[in-house]
């Protein structure tokens, strides 16, 4: 089962920008996080140093780690499965490794935004699906 766990939602805090982002781990746990910008807290998450993995949908962002497969992190199919909705060209020739999150897409100075609520919807339900077809 695929579970989705909330933890906080977007708000100013003097005059910073809270944004709210995905978690998914390999064994297929998703939560919300908040996040407040910061390169320790993207680090803290995937376990390292961050890496933005390619995607071809403006309206999100995917983080890992920089180094999962050199570390030896076990994969991850879910955010895999993630990566190749938007990314078709990577089906069956990458895949992520250790925790990703995913964030939404950037604003013209190149802020990271909160995923909105429409994409994160859509994130879960194809994690949903995607679970199903792995029980099956």
């Amino acid at each position: 089962m695929v579970t989705v766990l909330a933890t906080g939602q977007p708000d100013r805090k003097e005059n910073h920008m809270t944004i709210l982002a995905l978690v998914i781990t390999p064994s297929g746990e998703i939560h919300e996080e908040a996040l407040s910008h910061t390169l320790p807290e993207l680090q803290k998450l995937v376990g390292g140093h961050i890496e933005q993995i390619p995607s071809k949908d403006m309206r999100l962002t995917i983080f890992g780690n920089e180094e999962a497969k050199l570390v030896g992190l076990e994969p991850n199919p879910y955010a895999t499965e993630i990566w190749w909705m938007v990314m078709p060209e990577a089906r069956d020739k990458d895949t992520i490794h250790g925790t990703a999150v995913i964030t939404g897409g950037v604003d013209e100075d190149g802020n990271t935004m909160t995923l909105e609520p429409e994409v994160r919807n859509a994130i879960v339900e194809a994690l949903v699906k995607f679970k199903k077809g792995l029980n099956a």
